[in-house]
């Protein structure tokens, strides 16, 4: 019969298990000297060589510090540095370094070991390389935030949308780019090519759809006598389609035609930019045309590798409605010029009808309906009998005035 109190192991056994298995464990283990005030090393196991690539001769009375470099985060490190000044255990992560010099997140988890008298003579480290699940948690952050930016372009462009709902109002565009300005760019603001490239709050219907040459004042001709390239009138005459950074920095006059030296002047001269070094001008496109530019700052960097993908796809499409909504409003216009002129042309000059006092007086019915395939007309057919006729054909556009 075997005593349970002799099956014991010694403490002494105990000691070299408690070794063997500190050894032996795939778990970093660092102990420190807590009667130093520097801290320094005593022991480290082979997984500490294993994941730092700092063997136990190399960092035996050398502060764990040797692990930190310029990513590690202070304020992580001064939280440890506190608990061990109040002799509390801490866990905390940190971006460490290896001995080749790469980086990795390091989870520490900081205990003091009092001798028999409660005083802290030693400290254990224990280390563990969370470097995969820290990057996976950032990917995951940053998904999370690409998917949150994307739903509010989305929702950005849907109100631009709700807004050119309203094309009478004369600030239409300027609340456009006021919009912008907070969540996608830092400045921004709109010119129509309407005779001349010029600032505008608002679409104005009786403006042509027709892109001009911006005129150049004689005290913006350039005295080099060379060739100037004229980017944004490339855009406005579509032989460019793709956004274009241009610099504010350079001599206008020097370097650009006179559509081109005349935008950097005019935005010089506003000061709104912000001292942008440069602006990003996109054009603004109609169905066939382009009909004006949209020049924006980015809210970091310059020009544009300011810009991330969405916040160009944002501007692009924001672009592309508000071209939309020009050309239909222009187009609209010169329908309704035409389709009046058909209507007037189809009325009848009264005549004279004996015996009768006759007045004739036409007006539409309502603000929306201002054209239309309405007519009247008094005849006298004989001596004795005058006809009235009023008639109307459905519809409110060219095609009903046609008819």
């Amino acid at each position: 019969m075997v005593n349970p109190a002799s099956a014991q192991p010694s403490d002494a056994a105990l000691a070299v298990y408690r070794d063997r298995a500190l050894r032996a464990t795939d778990v970093s283990f660092v102990i420190t000297d807590g009667t130093d005030p520097r801290g320094p090393i005593v022991w480290v196991n082979e997984a500490f060589t294993r994941t730092t690539g700092y063997r136990l001769e190399e960092v035996v009375g050398r502060s764990p510090n040797v692990l930190q470099g310029p990513g590690t985060d202070r304020a992580e490190v001064a939280r440890m540095t506190q608990a061990v000044s109040e002799c509390r255990p801490v866990t905390v992560t940190v971006l460490n370094y290896r001995r080749d010099g790469s980086p990795f997140w390091n989870q520490v988890s900081l205990s003091p070991v009092p001798d028999d008298d409660g005083v802290v003579t030693h400290w254990v480290g224990i280390q563990v390389d969370v470097t995969e699940q820290v990057e996976h948690a950032a990917q995951q952050a940053l998904s999370i935030q690409a998917e949150r930016r994307a739903r509010s372009g989305l929702a950005l462009v849907s109100r631009v949308s709700d807004i050119l709902a309203d094309l009478d109002d004369p600030y239409v565009l300027r609340e456009i780019a006021t919009l912008l300005r907070p969540e996608v760019v830092s400045f921004a603001e709109f010119f129509l090519a309407d005779g001349a490239l010029q600032p505008t709050s608002g679409i104005d219907a009786g403006a042509g759809p027709v892109v001009r040459r911006a005129r150049r004042p004689e005290a913006l001709r350039s005295s080099v006598d060379r060739p100037l390239t004229d980017p944004v009138q490339e855009l406005l005459d579509t032989r460019r389609e793709t956004p274009l950074e241009l610099s504010l920095l350079v001599p206008p006059d020097e370097h650009y035609g006179p559509t081109t030296t005349w935008l950097v002047q005019h935005l010089r001269a506003a000061g709104r930019t912000g001292g942008a070094d440069a602006v990003v001008v996109d054009p603004i496109r109609g169905r066939r045309n382009n009909v004006g530019v949209l020049v924006s700052v980015p809210r970091s960097g310059t020009g544009l590798a300011g810009m991330d993908d969405n916040d160009r796809t944002v501007v692009s499409l924001v672009a592309r409605r508000v071209g939309m909504a020009v050309e239909n409003v222009r187009l609209y216009a010169r329908e309704h010029r035409l389709a009046e002129t058909l209507q007037r042309a189809m009325l009848p000059e009264q005549a004279e009808v004996r015996g009768l006092d006759v007045w004739t007086y036409y007006a539409p019915s309502s603000g929306h309906a201002q054209v239309g395939g309405d007519w009247y007309d008094v005849v006298q057919v004989a001596p004795e009998l005058v006809t009235v006729v009023i008639g109307d054909v459905v519809g409110h556009d060219v095609e009903a005035a046609a008819a």
